[in-house]
């Protein structure tokens, strides 16, 4: 995936420090028996480094590099 990110380069701080990123998501579900099943998904993203010199407005000036793993597991069960 590709998401563009909606925060000028103004508002980019440490509390907000958003960019362009890459993503990549891969998952699976195992059913255990007729009624339950058990998902587990995971998604990598990568954030395009993102610089803030000289036009900061609170003069959080710096780069920005960042990235996250998302791991996630669900049992379902149907009654």
């Amino acid at each position: 995936l590709f998401d563009k990110s909606p925060v000028p380069t103004p508002s980019v701080s440490p509390l907000l420090p958003d960019a362009d990123r890459y993503g990549l998501c891969v998952g699976m579900a195992w059913k255990m028996t007729a009624k339950t099943s058990f998902d587990v998904g995971f998604m990598h993203l990568k954030f395009a480094t993102r610089s803030t010199k000289g036009a900061n407005d609170d003069t959080y000036e710096g780069k920005y590099r960042t990235r996250a793993e998302l791991l996630g597991f669900t049992i379902v069960h149907r009654f």
